[in-house]
């Protein structure tokens, strides 16, 4: 395990704070030692993985050194004060590594997707993706202004879910060519005139998009328009609302039920 030089703690760092070097690589950053290990188990395409000096001996840390190098795999040691100020967490688990994005061919729905209309929270985001992991979505759409999937917040909160679900941004035209296919698009509303309770609503056979707005304005006019049923989860009227990865939760496990989706 040789050291870590500069360059390659500078292009970390970028990586976590900017966006368009994302974009531009086609990289990001996964932090934790759980995340790490799963994709090489995974065979995702890690790059190199990176272990604080802090760690370098833990159990996670030796199990990690063992998979790269049957792997062969790059693993390089950084001192534990350069790697806390390469972290984007308070308290880091000394362990990240640089992974290529997936690339996803097709922006195709399948029986079970979910839209996320303007989730502005990375850690929500990050939440439903691996709730829609869980209950077999086919793929999970970014529609508006969602936050960035490869964001470290959204990859640590969907538990690196995110190399396992296609998530895609779509077009207007993509979204309206999954309209023109027969997908039934279900929008779920706490507030819009005209919505039905969750349990009474029927949906036909052929796809569905679940559609979940953002968390301070939810669902955008564009997204209502398209949809051909607004749903709401009946709660005590006492209560404010449902958090969206709630209502997201709830929505996924019920109308997976009813129509006994598997992805």
């Amino acid at each position: 395990m040789d050291k870590a030089k500069k360059p390659q703690l500078k292009k970390i760092r970028q990586l976590l704070k900017e966006r368009s070097i994302r974009d531009k690589e086609g990289l990001f950053v996964a932090e934790g030692a759980k995340i790490v290990m799963d994709a090489i188990k995974k065979g995702r395409a890690v790059v190199s993985v990176f272990i604080s000096g802090r760690v370098v001996g833990a159990p996670a840390a030796r199990e990690i050194t063992s998979l790269c190098e049957e792997n062969k795999l790059a693993i390089w040691r950084s001192p534990a004060a350069e790697f806390e100020q390469l972290s984007s967490l308070n308290n880091s688990q000394g362990i990240l590594a640089i992974i290529k994005k997936p690339v996803w061919n097709d922006i195709s729905e399948g029986k079970f997707n979910v839209l996320c209309d303007g989730v502005q929270d990375p850690g929500n985001l990050g939440t439903i993706i691996r709730t829609s992991a869980a209950f077999g979505v086919s793929s999970v759409f970014l529609w508006g202004a969602t936050a960035d999937v490869y964001n470290p917040k959204v990859v640590r909160s969907s538990s690196g879910a995110v190399m396992d679900v296609p998530v895609t941004r779509v077009t207007t035209q993509e979204l309206d060519g999954f309209k023109s296919r027969g997908c039934y698009l279900l929008a779920s509303s706490s507030a819009r005139p005209g919505a039905e309770p969750m349990l009474s609503v029927d949906i036909p056979e052929g796809p569905v998009i679940l559609a979940f707005g953002s968390e301070g304005r939810g669902l955008s006019h564009d997204t209502t328009k398209r949809a051909d049923k607004i749903f709401y989860i009946p709660i005590d009227p006492l209560a404010e609302s449902l958090n969206v990865t709630a209502a997201a939760a709830i929505a996924m496990h019920h109308f997976r039920g009813k129509r006994g989706f598997n992805g």
